[in-house]
């Protein structure tokens, strides 16, 4: 019977970089020693038919220029799991044996001696994994051809060449900043770095508020502060602790961004009348504004989910001030009095009745004529 593999196949390129009885745990890059490429996860589908040797790996690409495409990029990073002679391999939410079932082998090259093959077999076929498409800075994955069999492995060290750093995509005030998702848990290994996240918001405004955790959790959607506009001062200690995530994070993290056909169209819609994304606002400070410009949410970003009506820009204040300015707030008639439900401090109707229903997102809405925080 034939036996398809669901996009774990493509990612078994990333084992082609070590020996079975010396590929430690962790984290890593993998690099073709042919292209120079690297592997980038950017969807989470995909095939394998390995006894026609057909494959679908759109979801995994290769890209040339660490700078440019690999120091920053979360689909860069796979973390290896051993069990037993074969490995579990994970990235960006996407589980090797979770989707196929089995642990996954490699072999030496036979070429370079540096260097290994990924492969699987099935019924007595096999199928390397190969980087394609060979001009160019950008590649994909495929299977059997044998030039491109080749794949080095490249630990993820702090303080070396393989780092992890965050390019900042804002500057206010001085600071730079970036939205961030990603599948590892972390901590900071260089100085003048904050994680921040939406707790609350309603008024025009939302609550920044700090993460203080040693260890940022896995898959935690948030807004990270660098200390510089390189990368290379930015940086990532890559961890595995297991760490609970603040309930009061308001913030929806995106994992891919990829508008490729055949199966592999993996977007986030934006919509500016009810998502909110990271920016600057009118007056050049850093806030949640609504941007009719852009078509998709990029990837490994994140957006803010709010009620129609609410302002085009949310600019971020502390609690003190959030709570000071709805306390300021005038609610001239009970709402109750004229018309039941629940709004928004912009009079949006969000609700009817006057019973604050479940799955609000974090603000402040008007019930029978008081104000009521959703945190």
């Amino acid at each position: 019977m034939r036996k398809k593999v669901i996009l774990s196949l493509a990612l078994l390129a990333a084992t082609g970089a070590a020996s079975a009885q010396d590929f430690a745990n962790g984290y890593y890059r993998f690099q073709s020693a042919v292209t120079d490429r690297y592997i980038v996860v950017i969807d989470n589908r995909g095939s394998v038919d390995i006894m026609s040797t057909t494959a679908d790996l759109g979801a995994v690409h290769t890209y040339r220029g660490f700078d440019e495409n690999i120091v920053s990029n979360p689909g860069s990073i796979i973390y290896v799991e051993r069990h037993g002679e074969g490995y579990d391999l994970h990235a960006q939410g996407v589980s090797t044996y979770d989707l196929v079932g089995y642990y996954l082998r490699i072999r030496r090259s036979r070429t370079n001696d540096n260097a290994y093959w990924a492969y699987a077999t099935s019924s007595g076929m096999t199928s390397y994994i190969n980087d394609e498409v060979w001009d160019g800075d950008e590649g994909y994955v495929g299977t059997n051809d044998s030039n491109g069999r080749d794949w080095y492995i490249l630990p993820v060290e702090t303080q070396g060449e393989n780092y992890f750093g965050v390019r900042p995509s804002y500057n206010a005030d001085g600071l730079y900043y970036q939205p961030f998702y990603a599948a590892f848990p972390f901590s900071f290994a260089s100085e003048g770095m904050k994680a921040y996240y939406v707790s609350q918001f309603g008024n025009g405004m939302a609550v920044l508020k700090e993460y203080t955790g040693e260890v940022v959790p896995a898959s935690m959607p948030l807004i990270i502060e660098c200390s510089s506009d390189q990368p290379t001062n930015n940086r990532l200690n890559l961890l595995t602790d297991e760490v609970q995530a603040p309930s009061d994070n308001s913030l929806t993290g995106v994992y891919f961004n990829t508008p490729l056909p055949y199966g592999h169209v993996n977007q986030v819609a934006n919509d500016p009348a009810t998502m909110r994304l990271l920016g600057l606002t009118s007056e050049g400070k850093l806030g949640m504004v609504a941007k009719p410009e852009v078509d998709f949410v990029p990837a490994n970003a994140v957006y803010l989910s709010v009620p129609e009506g609410t302002a085009s820009e949310l600019r971020f204040v502390s609690e003190d001030e959030f709570t000071a300015g709805i306390n300021d707030i005038t609610v001239a008639e009970p709402v109750s009095a004229a018309k039941s439900g629940v709004y928004t401090l912009t009079g949006v109707k969000v609700a009817d009745g006057n019973t604050l229903p479940d799955g609000l997102p974090a603000g402040v809405y008007i019930v029978g004529g008081k104000k009521v925080v959703v945190r």
